[in-house]
């Protein structure tokens, strides 16, 4: 009863959290008022996180791998993180995946987008949130990406060949749909232009020697 409770318990001030920093940002949110929000005490968020700060990290990570159903006749199983949500398609078409992992991209970065504002923000002015995104975010994303990758290639690939890919694809998707789209407030027809440019390059380079033979 008490693990469960705890659970229930580390997941209402999660989600309190994930609500104030949204709606306030993480600067302007307070841990008394998160924790008046869950109908927790405040030591508990130092007890269970760590303080605010892991508390941010948490949030991020909950966000970062939410699952979400997929159609199993599209999709070789569930990916561990929405935004890199590479689809395995039954005809191998990169091009056609690379373009639907970029319209997920877009997808993504809408909902999210203040939770992304926070973590590249707090990255910037702090080592331990940096590590925790390149360690738990963006390294994991990069080797779950590269597997799905495999599946389209002709074997003659080397793994670095592979991983260089799915960072080229990881990084586009976050400087694209993100800060483009978001930030920068790019014209989305050259934004989209740029996607469907690197889905043909890399469809050339990895896959046109399997096609021909």
């Amino acid at each position: 009863m008490r693990m469960r409770d705890r659970k229930a318990t580390e997941q209402s001030i999660l989600d309190a959290a994930s609500r104030l920093f949204a709606e306030k940002g993480y600067e302007n949110t307070r841990t008394l008022e998160i924790a008046k929000e869950a109908f927790a005490n405040e030591a508990l968020i130092t007890r269970y996180f760590g303080g605010k700060e892991g508390l941010l990290a948490a949030v991020l990570a909950k966000n970062s791998s939410n699952e979400k159903p997929t159609d199993p006749a599209v999709y070789a199983g569930p990916c561990k993180s929405g935004m890199e949500d590479f689809p395995v398609l039954e005809d191998r078409d990169l091009e056609k995946a690379i373009g639907m992992f970029f319209a997920k991209g877009k997808d993504f970065t809408k909902e999210n987008e203040a939770f992304m504002r926070i973590a590249t923000a707090r990255a910037l002015v702090d080592s331990d949130m940096a590590d925790m995104v390149r360690n738990k975010i963006i390294e994991e994303k990069t080797a779950h990406m590269g597997k799905r990758l495999k599946t389209y290639l002709n074997g003659k690939h080397s793994p670095e060949e592979i991983e260089a890919a799915a960072i080229l694809l990881s990084s586009t998707n976050f400087w694209m749909n993100f800060m483009g789209r978001r930030v920068y407030r790019i014209n989305s027809k050259k934004i989209d232009h740029v996607f469907e440019l690197l889905g043909k390059m890399m469809d050339h380079y990895f896959c046109d020697d399997g096609k021909q033979e």
